[in-house]
């Protein structure tokens, strides 16, 4: 992705978290892309639960971020009850699944 474009959705998105209760999973670590250029904390009225298959990158992002709620976990079996989450964001993470539907299906149960 071209760096403006990249720029342009981490802005779009920062936006759209600012000031506002929400329920965010987010698939593949987008806050790191996030906090690498904008320093934001989440604010205590968001659950921010951040999910990825890696176990290494889990206990390295629960190490560096305290605000999150980092958990490892399969994105094709989430453990979220469905309508649990106002906003969903995957960055980058559903290309390297093998059968991105499945994934895709899986998050869309669990959005409000």
């Amino acid at each position: 992705m071209m760096h403006q474009e990249k720029k342009v959705i981490l802005s779009a998105f920062i936006d759209l978290i600012k000031n506002q209760d929400n329920k965010i999973i987010d698939s593949g670590y987008f806050i790191n892309e996030i906090k690498k250029r904008n320093p934001i904390n989440i604010d205590k009225s968001q659950e921010y639960y951040a999910i990825d298959i890696s176990i290494e990158a889990t206990k390295k992002a629960i190490e560096k971020y305290k605000d999150i709620n980092f958990m490892q976990m399969n994105a094709m079996k989430l453990i979220f009850k469905d309508d649990f989450f106002d906003i969903v964001v995957s960055y980058g993470a559903i290309k390297h699944i093998k059968n991105p539907q499945n994934v895709i299906d899986e998050i869309y149960s669990i959005e409000k």
